[in-house]
């Protein structure tokens, strides 16, 4: 929810939102003396309901009737490339193998290739875990920021910029991985605004390397976007006011995992300086 004076919503807008088809087990029992049907469920203390007569013929023509939609697809986790087992993790929306370090995710019913990159290491790092982000390159419509430098300059006008983010478009780099919403976007934030140097062309990560799947999806971080951007403006009330009419366009999105140091009770980013706790990273596990 993007608020910009008390009790005025400009737009809100639900992440991470998920809609769950259950199948779950039903006794009908028919009651002829007294002409009445009774529907009961058959887990933990479920009340009987008694059900109209013309409902449950309908119920019956639907469960005689051959399905039109076949919603339920199982796939083996097993890489399509090396044959190695994938990993089964809860809730993951892509997969990394860990023998050929390829990443999968599920396009039409079946693995697809996963672009992404790595940053590298020092040698020196130990206790790291690499965590994933999605690279968004965005266009804004509306709004007087056409470029990376743009973007840094209106968040934190009090320091020096590097001169070659004026030539590359705005970017911003959502959490691959769930949080709570308040450290979600300052995650969001701190890391779009982070000097990372998004250009270098590293390779994708070795195999035994540590990762934090990926468990929130791209579409979800695209529909992020406005959110992320809104944050960085909220104390600009012109620009602010102007982010629900913005029109965004992606231009290219991309995986990128980033090396994380643990220090305490938190990982910090190597090459953000982005602390992140770990138990709430284990918390999101669960969102």
């Amino acid at each position: 929810m993007l608020q910009f004076e008390k009790n005025t919503v400009l737009f809100e807008r639900f992440i991470g939102e998920t809609q769950c088809l259950i199948y779950a087990p039903f006794i009908l029992t028919e009651f002829p003396k007294r002409g009445t049907y009774v529907l009961k469920g058959i887990w933990g203390r479920c009340p009987g309901q008694e059900i109209d007569k013309s409902k449950i013929t309908a119920l019956l023509k639907s469960l005689d009737g051959s399905s039109q939609h076949n919603y339920l697809h199982f796939l083996p986790l097993i890489c399509p490339e090396c044959g190695y087992n994938l990993p089964a993790v809860s809730g993951a929306v892509a997969l990394l193998c860990q023998n050929c370090s390829r990443a999968w995710w599920v396009k039409r019913n079946q693995f697809s290739p996963l672009a992404y990159k790595a940053f590298k290491i020092p040698s020196s790092s130990k206790d790291s875990r690499f965590l994933p982000f999605w690279h968004l390159t965005l266009e804004l419509s509306g709004l007087p920021i056409k470029s990376r430098y743009d973007m840094r300059l209106l968040a934190m006008s009090y320091r020096k910029l590097p001169e070659a983010w004026s030539r590359e478009a705005v970017q911003l780099l959502i959490p691959a991985f769930k949080l709570g919403p308040k450290l979600f976007l300052r995650v969001a934030r701190n890391m779009s605004l982070a000097p990372i140097d998004m250009s270098r062309k590293d390779q994708g990560l070795k195999t035994g390397q540590r990762t934090e799947p990926v468990r929130f999806p791209l579409e979800e971080a695209a529909r992020a976007a406005k959110v992320v951007l809104s944050d960085l403006l909220k104390k600009h009330s012109k620009l602010y006011s102007l982010i629900p009419k913005t029109r965004l366009t992606l231009k290219h999105t991309g995986l990128i995992y980033l090396p994380f140091k643990f220090q305490g009770r938190e990982f910090v980013g190597l090459h953000s300086g982005q602390a992140i706790p770990a138990d709430s990273i284990e918390r999101g596990r669960v969102i």
